[in-house]
């Protein structure tokens, strides 16, 4: 993906751009993520999170900032180089990287991946998703974040982006078969993000509809199932 390079620098004002539509700024659902990693792992985690595929380090940050008290630390990866270069100047005490190298042999109690898959060509997604698994350690996590193609918001504002030219949407259901040909055990699956601003009075009603597929995106919680030593 270091076709991002040349958008690093504007990332966040074409990205506050495209969601203008559901009323809040792009930090509002870096945040959202950020907040449901807290949330699924507990106040009481320690240990490392590598955010894969960080880009500017949008959620890099917010997950900085939440577990800040913490004993957690928290790498960036992207290939971008220059989105590396926007993600340190953003996130001042936190290991960014776009040298795959600075990852081999590291494994990580938690993975994130915030909207990534979209822009990986389907015939490669397997590769990258199992790539990203082997850096998991033993009883890791995986969070995968992606927009819902059945929501029509969603949809639209990927439509209408330029940061999302040549993405191709996946379904839960194609997620799910994704995740079993990539060794990944699903342990949770719900949609996420229903009510823009002017509707967010139900905001709190969230937390119960996570298995309405009408979602803006949706997360798939996973753990790997393979023989590492066999990838």
């Amino acid at each position: 993906m270091e076709e991002f390079d040349k958008f690093s620098s504007n990332y966040k004002r074409i990205l506050d751009r495209d969601v203008r539509f559901f009323g809040e700024d792009s930090e509002y659902f870096a945040s959202y993520k950020a907040a449901y990693v807290y949330r699924y792992l507990g106040g009481n985690f320690n240990g490392n999170i590598l955010d894969y595929g960080c880009g500017i380090g949008a959620v890099t940050k917010f997950l900085n900032s939440i577990f800040k008290d913490r004993k957690v630390d928290i790498l960036g990866y992207d290939i971008s180089a220059e989105s590396i270069e926007e993600a340190r100047k953003g996130v001042k005490d936190v290991e960014f990287t776009n040298n795959p190298e600075d990852i081999e042999n590291r494994f990580f109690d938690v993975i994130v991946m915030a909207n990534v898959l979209h822009h990986i060509k389907v015939e490669d997604r397997y590769e990258f998703l199992k790539k990203a698994v082997s850096h998991l350690a033993k009883n890791g996590k995986i969070f995968v974040f992606e927009h819902n193609p059945y929501n029509p918001l969603a949809r639209l504002i990927v439509k209408l982006s330029i940061l999302d030219r040549g993405a191709s949407l996946i379904s839960s259901r194609d997620m799910a078969a994704l995740f079993r040909e990539a060794g990944i055990c699903p342990v949770e699956s719900k949609y996420i993000i229903f009510f823009p601003k002017i509707f967010k009075v139900f905001r709190p009603l969230e937390t119960f509809l996570g298995g309405f597929p009408v979602g803006a995106q949706y997360v798939f919680v996973g753990k790997a199932v393979y023989d590492r030593g066999k990838i």
